[in-house]
C-alpha cells in the first residue's frame, strides 16, 4: 500500500478505529461483533467512512456475514474458482481460486460465469465493500520477497489490489474499475488500407 502513498496501521481495537475517519479493512474477521460495535460501524459509514471486508473460504470461523448482512451483502459458503474479471466490462484481470462469491450490492469483480467476488454498497455518506479474495493477496500467492521481479500475473494482482484500495480511499469504484478494465482490455490494432 506504500506504493499508493497510503500509510497503514494495524490495530486489534475496532471500536477505536471506528472513532476516526480513515478507511478500515477487516481481514478475515473471526471475533463476533456486539451490538455496540455494530452501531459504531453504522455511524462510521453514515458519516462517510469506508470499510472493506476481506475474507476467504479458508477462514472457517468467519463472522464477516454478521456485519455484511446488515447492509444487504452476504458471502456464499462454497469456494469459487476461475478467472477474475471486471464485472461491468467483462475484462480479464488475473486468475483466481479459493474465492468467496457475494450476494447483494453493486458487483465490482466477478468470474466469467457470473459469480460476484467483490461488491460495494453505499451506506449514508460512506460505503462498505465485500471482497472474497483474501487468499489471492497472501504472501504464499504473491511472493514473500520484494527482491524478485513480479511476473505479469502477479503484476495484474497488484493492479487489482491497487484498484480496490484506491476505490476504498477515494470512494470512486466506478472510476477505478474503469481504469482496471482499460489496463487489461485487449488492445486492437488498426489495419491500414490504401
Amino acid at each position: 500500500m506504500l506504493r499508493l502513498g497510503y500509510y497503514t496501521t494495524v490495530t486489534f481495537d475496532l471500536d477505536q478505529a471506528l472513532e476516526g475517519k480513515d478507511p478500515i479493512v477487516l481481514i478475515r474477521p473471526q471475533v463476533a461483533f456486539d451490538g455496540e460495535t455494530m452501531g459504531k460501524i453504522r455511524a462510521f459509514l453514515n458519516r462517510g467512512g469506508s470499510i472493506l471486508v476481506l475474507d476467504s473460504p479458508s477462514n472457517k470461523n468467519s463472522v464477516a456475514d454478521q456485519v455484511l448482512s446488515e447492509f444487504g451483502l452476504i458471502f456464499g459458503s462454497t469456494p469459487v474458482h476461475g478467472e477474475i474479471i471486471v464485472a461491468k466490462d467483462k475484462v480479464r484481470v488475473c486468475g483466481g481460486s479459493g474465492m468467496l462469491a457475494i450476494s447483494g450490492g453493486t458487483p465490482l469483480l466477478s468470474t466469467p460465469t457470473g459469480e460476484v467476488v467483490a461488491s460495494v454498497v453505499a451506506v449514508g455518506k460512506g460505503q462498505i465493500v465485500a471482497c472474497g479474495l483474501a487468499d489471492r493477496f497472501t504472501d504464499a500467492r504473491m511472493g514473500g520477497s520484494s527482491r524478485g521481479t513480479p511476473t505479469p500475473e502477479i503484476r495484474a494482482v497488484y493492479e487489482l489490489e491497487f484498484a480496490l484500495m484506491r476505490g476504498l480511499v477515494e470512494e470512486n469504484y466506478d472510476v477505478q474499475m474503469q481504469k482496471l478494465s482499460d489496463t487489461f482490455r485487449p488492445k486492437t490494432t488498426a489495419s491500414a488500407s490504401r
